[in-house]
């Protein structure tokens, strides 16, 4: 057998570790060189491999199967050592033993050949715990190469507005640092790898992508020995996103609306095809530039808001979406006051009015600051409010002074927030009469007992009608009394029906002429008495607490009669303001009852409205108890988790004795007795482990109660 001079190599150590006391560690036989290229003597060598804390080789030692030994001096392993400069190991049938300084033996490789006097070794893969294997020699680092594989893009369909991830598994030992590099505008941009286990990822913001262009991508991972594996390149490619393009560009109208009809182009180079969508209409597909000529409701002729989605088939396109004001409709001007051609009797200053239609509740709506009045020619300071839709308004002037009789003109400019613009102009005649009298007679401003109310109402002379509205009705509107008529409801009683509660009534008279003589009436229905619907306590004992539900709209007092003949009845007003009222009223009362200890007494309750409706209750009999039960002694022991409460209790009518512990997640209340033996509530409880924070209640059958608090105790 070759014997050869032992020399000590101690290569690189990568991870810098400095111990003091040294302990055992997982130390092993990772690497085995016995025919080396060339000459074998001097050149053979054995690594070792610590993958725990450092291990000190003095007194360890290697046995081949000739049994020559190989000894190690003071050195330090952390992690890999080379034991270098070995001659004479045989390169047939070869064992290797490895034993620490007490002889006892830590690995082993046997029975191995290496033939070809190269640089292929026998390695352990992977380093340290893997299964020997004959590769290219790796003495003094990672027997595993860093490997890159599983590349990927994603999302796998790519448009300019997406951030990309791009992922790969990158496998080897103690991989450090791992970039991926991205060619943008001819420059490479690095990302540092984000890791997850084996797999690494960066994401590549879409800023940065071009759309319709091809992008090239590749990828290194660097390990703790500074060595670097480069992987080859890929590609991705960023579909482009589709655009929309609207002729004119820009508004023809103010506020950004289209006062024209507007066309759209839809530009994708990359889609096969492209697709739009009116509101929720049914989608189309793309095939030339378009106008509004499939757009809902009209909208082409109308106008409105719009919404346009549009999309292509590239990668699942999300929907775009765009809202366009179209206004293509100028405003009317309606409902003229007073209307043209019309006569005026003695109103010498009469409200000029016009309604300003925009017509299509979507469009721009009125331009109040922009509507104008001009009363003979002169522009007036007329008021323009919001009317009825909030795209709609109402132009209204009533003269600071006296018109003069006979002919006047009026005419109205308005313009919507698009720009558009209208005109009206229309003329009215002033005449001036002797005033008419008109009496209301009946209804008048009272509480009314019944719906039926009579009218009567009288007239100086002829009107054309006579009618009334009632503004508390669901439908408001104008009902006919009589026509052509003097009075109504004068001659022979006749009533109409008005609805339960306030009723605010105008009645009007109007001359052949049009004039219009107004009065108004505001009354109270009340028809209904109050409903009492519960009353408690309904049987056994009170402590003086009384309540009442009862359903009334108006109600104006709240009684409670209490007593017996013995004592004598007595009453108490209820504050009804301090009601719980979700939907009927809910009063509560508290009377003192101790001079009718023991006693049994009689209740019911008054309830009036503002007609003078009474309602009452139902007179139950309850015996009284106003006095709180007596505590006299209490006290409990403890025995691990059981405690034994014992209270000593004067009540004649005990309802339940009860605790409550507060430490629990959700208190509540825990019966211990509900009668007494002697006077007497003895109750065994089980408590779990801990701190119990107790309250102790006594209550009786009238609802008194006498409470023991802060019962603190450990279990």
């Amino acid at each position: 057998m070759k014997m050869g001079k032992l020399s000590y190599l101690l290569v690189i150590l990568l991870v810098a570790l400095t111990f003091i006391g040294l302990t055992s560690a997982a130390l092993i036989i990772n690497e085995i060189e016995v025919n080396p290229p060339g000459s074998e003597a001097g050149n053979e060598w054995i690594e070792l491999f610590n993958d725990g804390t450092p291990v000190n080789l003095s007194g360890w030692y290697i046995q081949d199967k000739d049994g020559n030994n190989y000894s190690f001096g003071e050195v330090i392993v952390t992690q890999f050592y080379v034991l270098d400069g070995l001659s004479g190991l045989e390169n047939l049938n070869q064992d290797l033993n490895l034993y620490d300084k007490n002889g006892a033996m830590k690995d082993s490789y046997e029975n191995f050949d290496d033939i070809l006097n190269s640089d292929m070794t026998w390695s352990r893969m992977p380093d340290g715990t893997g299964n020997f294997d004959f590769k290219t020699s790796t003495k003094g680092l990672p027997n595993e190469e860093i490997e890159i594989n599983d590349r990927d893009s994603t999302p796998s369909c790519i448009t300019a507005s997406t951030n990309v991830t791009l992922s790969a598994s990158v496998t080897g030992f103690c991989v450090t640092n791992v970039v991926f590099s991205v060619l943008v505008d001819g420059s490479w941009i690095n990302f540092n790898g984000i890791k997850n286990g084996d797999e690494y990822s960066a994401r590549i913001p879409s800023i940065l992508l071009n759309a319709s262009e091809s992008v090239d991508w590749t990828m290194s991972a660097t390990d703790c020995f500074n060595t670097t594996m480069q992987d080859g390149i890929e590609s991705f490619y960023v579909n482009s996103k589709t655009m929309l393009e609207i002729d004119p560009t820009n508004p023809s109208g103010l506020g950004g609306w289209y006062v024209t009809e507007p066309f759209f182009e839809l530009i994708n180079p990359d889609a096969a095809m492209l697709f739009y969508q009116w509101d929720s209409q049914q989608s189309n597909e793309y095939t030339a530039p378009f106008g509004l000529e499939d757009v809902p409701n009209n909208a082409n002729v109308t106008g409105g808001i719009l919404e346009l989605n549009y999309w292509s088939d590239v990668c699942n396109e999300e929907r775009h979406r765009v809202l366009l004001k179209t206004d293509f409709k100028d405003p009317e001007i309606e409902d003229l006051q007073p209307a043209q051609g019309s006569v005026v009797i003695n109103n010498p200053r009469p409200t000029i009015s016009a309604l300003l239609d925009e017509v299509y509740q979507s469009n721009s709506g009125i331009n109040k600051s922009e509507v104008e009045m001009y009363l003979d020619g002169v522009k007036v300071n007329a008021g323009v409010e919001t009317s009825g839709s909030i795209l709609d308004a109402e132009i209204s002037f009533t003269p600071l002074s006296d018109l003069s009789e006979g002919n006047h003109s009026v005419r109205i400019d308005a313009k919507d927030n698009a720009g558009r613009s209208s005109s009206m102009g229309w003329n009215f005649t002033l005449t001036l009469s002797v005033a008419i009298e008109f009496e209301v007679n009946s209804p008048i401003n009272k509480i009314y007992k019944s719906k039926k109310v009579p009218f009567n109402i009288s007239a100086s002379e002829v009107l054309d009608t006579i009618e009334y509205i009632n503004y508390n009705e669901n439908t408001p509107r104008w009902r006919l009394l009589c026509h052509s008529c003097m009075e109504y409801g004068s001659m022979r009683k006749k009533e109409r029906s008005l609805v339960e509660g306030e009723n605010n009534i105008t009645i009007r008279g109007i001359s052949i002429y049009g004039q219009v003589i107004e009065r108004n009436v505001t009354l109270m229905i009340e028809s209904r008495s109050p409903k009492i619907s519960k009353t408690l306590p309904q049987r056994g004992f009170t402590s003086g607490n009384f309540t009442i539900v009862f359903e009334e709209e108006n109600p104006v007092n709240v009684t409670l009669v209490y007593g017996n003949s013995f004592s004598g009845m007595r009453t108490a007003e209820v504050d009804y303001s301090q009601c719980e009222t979700e939907r009927d009223f809910e009063c509560s009362i508290l009377v003192d009852l101790i001079d009718y200890q023991e006693a049994e007494i009689e209740y019911y309750f008054i309830v009036s409205d503002i007609a003078n409706n009474t309602a009452i209750s139902r007179s139950r009999e309850l015996i009284v108890d106003a006095v709180p039960p007596a505590i006299n002694e209490f006290g409990y022991n403890i025995t691990d988790r059981k405690v034994d409460f014992m209270f000593n209790i004067t009540e004649m009518n005990l309802k339940k004795v009860y605790y409550t512990d507060h430490n629990e997640a959700n208190p509540r209340g825990r019966t211990l007795c509900t009668r007494l033996v002697d006077e007497l509530c003895k109750k065994k409880v089980t408590f779990s482990s801990g701190e119990h924070n107790l309250t102790l209640t006594v209550e009786d059958k009238a609802g008194n109660k006498e409470n023991i608090e802060n019962i603190v105790f450990v279990v």
